[in-house]
């Protein structure tokens, strides 16, 4: 709670600060003060501890006047911005902070020298006549009884808490006030785990609120949860896109939709599963939920959202492109949405999943050609035919630019599956460079993905080497055989061993 517009003298004092995060006007937790002192020119001071990348608190030489709070509450919120140089993990010391107890102006300036660790030696116990240790007898107390009591009550006692911030959050007035409050709820949620399920179905709740206050209160709150929070609130990223195709107000879809592209860019894959193909499919095709709101508004939503996602536009794209192959009354729509993806997306959708014998049908469908030019085919027709010939080098000219290695390995690797049994099937050994030269792979690219498929099992066969030289022959079951008396490799293979 605030207590007053600007602090008073008497409020700048140790029990109001010592152990409160300070935060600067943007909402952003600098600091923690950890006491006070007063400088050479005998002005009060907050000496101050961050939060390092080992995450623990580190006390800076740097300190801040207590001229520059604004106001004083459950955080300390500054007028203006305060930067504070960044420590290198090798120069960590750990340092005991300072008890909130320890509430006594120091009357010295601070020494900017490093403090020393000092280490105690720990006492002995103290023993009873008959040599039993004291600490022997403490453990038969019984820990249940002590502790149950207060575990349920500090829960209870939190998400109480909770509720009674949000209350405040959506019912105060003043611009500071509300900072300082969203700032407790999520210093709140980053240090309660216990908490983090209820806050989030509160917000849930209320951003399907009639009040457009509200909706804007809950986005600026969910907003700085994906910054220091986002690995928790991936959960709900399913419920937020709904949330986002259900916003009536642009300005507010907008803010929503650019906190969802970061998450969305951030974890590429994570977020793609089955709960998220089933919800595709939900959504573009049965319209079992926002049946109120255009098709169309929700794809160009989803451009905007993962447009740096290529696994979820993967997902998007094979929903449509399965109810183009079963030439549904709507095809045409699902086609002309395909004009918004760039025609190496769409290749790589394709070969990922569907059988190739069906490559060709789905290109020449009727909708396929009324909805695109032929330029626009031919771009996808030249990618799936570079993949049934093998050409790595041309391949991954294609895909490293737009994709990155990752997911260019992961297409190189579904070609070399798909077609190293019929390269080997006439030869009994074949050296590792001919197999390049017949993949037309000047840099090598398909010794790394052979060893992952034999690695992971996705194909039968096996390096060999004889005479320093590597081979790779076929495999029956997966079973290893020699060549020219050479014991198989069964240990894992990586590229160091050629």
């Amino acid at each position: 709670m605030i207590r007053s517009k600007y602090p008073k003298d008497d409020e700048l004092k140790a029990e109001n600060l010592v152990g409160k995060s300070i935060v600067d006007p943007d909402g952003h937790i600098i600091a923690k003060c950890v006491s006070l002192f007063k400088d050479e020119k005998n002005k009060v001071r907050m000496k101050i501890s961050i939060l390092t990348e080992l995450e623990s608190d580190f006390i800076v030489e740097e300190t801040i006047p207590v001229n520059l709070i604004s106001k004083i509450g459950e955080i300390i919120l500054l007028k203006k911005s305060f930067k504070i140089k960044p420590i290198a993990t090798q120069d960590l010391i750990k340092i005991e902070i300072p008890s909130l107890s320890e509430n006594k102006v120091e009357d010295k300036p601070v020494n900017k020298e490093k403090t020393e660790i000092k280490t105690k030696v720990p006492e002995k116990p103290p023993k009873k006549e008959n040599g039993s240790d004291i600490r022997k007898e403490e453990k038969a107390t019984p820990k249940s009884s002590r502790n149950k009591k207060t575990k349920k009550t500090s829960k209870a006692q939190i998400k109480e808490k909770v509720e009674s911030i949000l209350s405040k959050i959506l019912q105060a007035t003043n611009q500071d006030e509300k900072i300082e409050l969203i700032t407790t709820l999520v210093l709140l949620f980053k240090n309660e785990k216990s908490v983090q399920k209820k806050i989030l179905t509160s917000l849930l709740e209320l951003a399907d609120s009639s009040d457009q206050n509200t909706r804007m209160i809950v986005i600026d709150i969910y907003e700085k949860l994906a910054k220091d929070s986002s690995e928790e609130i991936i959960t709900t990223f399913i419920q937020s896109l709904k949330a986002t195709y259900n916003e009536p107000n642009k300005s507010l879809e907008k803010k929503l939709a650019q906190v969802l592209t970061k998450l969305a860019s951030k974890y590429n894959s994570e977020i793609i599963n089955e709960n998220f193909q089933k919800f595709c499919k939900d959504l573009l095709v049965k319209r079992k939920f926002c049946k109120n709101i255009s098709l169309n508004r929700i794809h160009n939503l989803n451009l905007k959202i993962f447009v740096n996602n290529f696994s979820a536009q993967e997902v998007i794209i094979s929903t449509y492109m399965a109810e183009i192959f079963t030439k549904r009354n709507d095809a045409f729509e699902y086609a002309e949405f395909l004009s918004d993806f760039n025609a190496i997306i769409i290749a790589y959708s394709i070969i990922q999943k569907m059988e190739q014998q069906n490559w060709s049908k789905i290109m020449k469908c009727k909708c396929m050609t009324d909805a695109h030019n032929e330029a626009f085919i031919e771009s996808i027709n030249s990618v799936l035919n570079l993949f049934q010939e093998g050409n790595i080098k041309k391949l991954s000219e294609i895909f490293d630019p737009k994709l990155g290695i990752k997911f260019s390995n992961i297409l190189l690797g579904k070609m070399v599956k798909s077609n190293i049994n019929s390269i080997l099937a006439n030869v009994t050994i074949m050296p590792l460079d001919t197999l390049s030269a017949v993949y037309n792979d000047d840099n090598k690219r398909i010794v790394p993905i052979i060893y992952d498929l034999i690695n992971n099992r996705e194909i039968n066969a096996q390096v060999s080497f004889v005479n320093d030289k590597t081979f790779i022959s076929l495999t029956e079951k997966g079973n290893f055989v020699s060549f020219n008396k050479v014991q198989p490799v069964k240990r894992k293979i990586v590229p160091n061993q050629l």
